[in-house]
């Protein structure tokens, strides 16, 4: 499986983490620069699993599931450049960017989910709120969470403006 992070920060490297020590077999984790000490402290802790891009293009290209988790105000200037074909899967975990102004961005595609992880993610549990509920998201998120919570749109925007 070959996830990839853009954006480096606290719930990147708390998910990422929790992926590299769930076990999960043939794991591939591609983060972004955007903070090079955090991103170089994942490669060198996980050499095995996590490689530093050059940039956010190639995160996306070398992944199969694209996670964005970018401060919101950052977060489309940085996203709107990428080609992000509709074979990606995309995790969204940016606060206040809408799955529609996603797939207004990139398209429509298969998987496009909202995903609200926390920092107990590191540790492999605790909750996690999803939407929409994608049963391959589940998923993908029970390897670094012990609970998940599904919820109407509403919900989820109203929750993710709180983790911002």
């Amino acid at each position: 499986m070959k996830l990839g992070f853009i954006g480096t920060g606290i719930i990147t490297t708390s998910v990422v983490t929790g992926f590299c020590e769930s076990g999960m077999e043939n794991l591939q984790i591609v983060v972004s620069p955007r903070n090079k000490e955090r991103a170089q402290m994942l490669h060198e802790k996980y050499p095995e699993i996590v490689s530093v891009a050059a940039d956010n293009q190639e995160v996306v290209d070398r992944s199969d599931w694209v996670f964005a988790a970018l401060l919101p105000k950052a977060a489309e200037d940085i996203l709107k450049p990428l080609h992000i074909g509709p074979e990606k899967k995309f995790i969204n975990l940016v606060a206040t960017l809408s799955l529609k102004r996603i797939e207004e961005m990139f398209g429509q595609r298969e998987i496009l989910a909202d995903v609200v992880p926390l920092t107990f993610a590191a540790n492999r549990f605790g909750p996690v709120v999803i939407y929409p509920d994608i049963p391959e998201v589940v998923d993908l998120m029970s390897h670094v969470a012990s609970r998940f919570r599904s919820i109407r749109r509403s919900r989820s925007r109203s929750l993710g403006a709180r983790r911002a």
